[in-house]
């Protein structure tokens, strides 16, 4: 895992449980989506969206299996596309869909985008979460 985070602390209002969770469920995704041995970028930065500031989470891995138009559907329940049913990766399909709700339940956002890798049977996959708060000192 490699991070880029800024040297201030992160102030957020939200539970620390819900926070795990939603970090435990990303990077169980990136793991089990990555070829082996390839890194997981984690960048945090302040930013602002519909006029609040924000926190903003990048979860960026290297995946072998979605293309960008079966993004859409990542956070419905029980989704799973075929190629990972095929090579038997373990789940049921709703460890995004738990992530989403806990984000929206701390009043925040999460989306997905799938960018062309190097290698043809690759893209770049990167979540970005925005929740409620700011860096310590501002």
């Amino acid at each position: 895992i490699t991070t880029d985070f800024p040297p201030q602390m992160c102030c957020v209002d939200a539970n620390d449980a819900h926070l795990q969770q939603i970090m435990k469920e990303l990077l169980t995704n990136a793991q089990k989506f990555s070829p082996p041995d390839s890194p997981i970028a984690l960048k945090l930065a302040e930013g602002v969206l519909a006029g609040q500031t924000m926190i903003q989470l990048q979860c960026s891995n290297l995946s072998v299996y979605p293309t960008p138009p079966q993004t859409k559907f990542f956070f419905d329940p029980f989704y799973r596309e075929q190629s990972v049913i095929d090579s038997a990766i373990a789940g049921i399909g709703l460890g995004l869909t738990i992530t989403q709700t806990l984000i929206e339940q701390l009043n925040g956002k999460i989306n997905v985008a799938c960018e062309p890798a190097t290698e043809a049977d690759q893209c770049l996959m990167t979540f970005t979460l925005w929740i409620p708060g700011r860096l310590a000192g501002k």
